[in-house]
């Protein structure tokens, strides 16, 4: 079920991001692979270069302001679940979504 959550909130966030975005600047990339025990999932999707997150920092989750957390700590909340972590930040005009998780 975390897993689920995980994926289908960053992959929202991914299509909301986007649609705010003209055509020819959109772009997403999601990656899921098995790596020395753990699963690792990778979301980018263009942004806006107004938004700005540093690495390990969730954004706010006011629904008002034009960088509201989408279900961030919901996301993290899952991935510590199951053992996990998840970091986000923004590159070169990409949000980026990683989350490591062990499989046992």
């Amino acid at each position: 079920m975390e897993l689920c959550q995980i994926l289908s909130n960053g992959l929202e966030n991914a299509r909301d991001a986007l649609a705010k975005l003209l055509q020819e600047q959109r772009e997403a990339f999601d990656r899921m692979k098995y790596n020395k025990g753990h699963l690792i999932i990778r979301i980018r999707s263009s942004c806006s270069s107004e938004l700005n997150v540093e690495k390990g920092v969730i954004p706010a989750t006011s629904k008002e302001g034009a960088d509201h957390g989408f279900g961030l700590k919901t996301m993290l909340e899952s991935a510590q679940k199951l053992g996990g972590d998840m970091l986000c930040y923004t590159k070169q005009d990409h949000f980026i979504v990683d989350v490591m998780i062990p499989i046992k």
